[in-house]
């Protein structure tokens, strides 16, 4: 999903939701974000998270359950990159693989 600075992007597919709000800064990506995933109507995971990410980097959300999951474990990966407007990854500099 692709979403503007400082502008809130919304995707519901099926069982899950995700709200994302990026602050572009020089270094990094202020990312705001909530996660929901249901089933059967049922809240099976929430998460609200803000991280800061250097550009071309991401975020694991892992859904731990203890002491054993009754359902199947849920990830969620964000990575995050700048676009300029004709859609072209934008480069800060950074080797990739580091």
């Amino acid at each position: 999903m692709l979403t503007p600075d400082h502008t809130m992007a919304r995707q519901s597919n099926g069982g899950y939701s995700l709200d994302l709000v990026p602050r572009l800064e020089k270094e990094t990506i202020d990312l705001s974000t909530r996660l929901i995933a249901t089933s059967l109507g049922q809240t099976n995971f929430a998460v609200d998270v803000r991280a800061q990410l250097p550009y071309g980097k991401g975020l694991l959300v892992l859904e731990v359950q203890q002491p054993k999951p009754s359902t199947p474990r849920m990830g969620f990966l964000i990575t995050v990159d700048e676009y300029d407007a004709a859609g072209n990854k934008i480069s800060h500099g950074q080797a990739s693989g580091k």
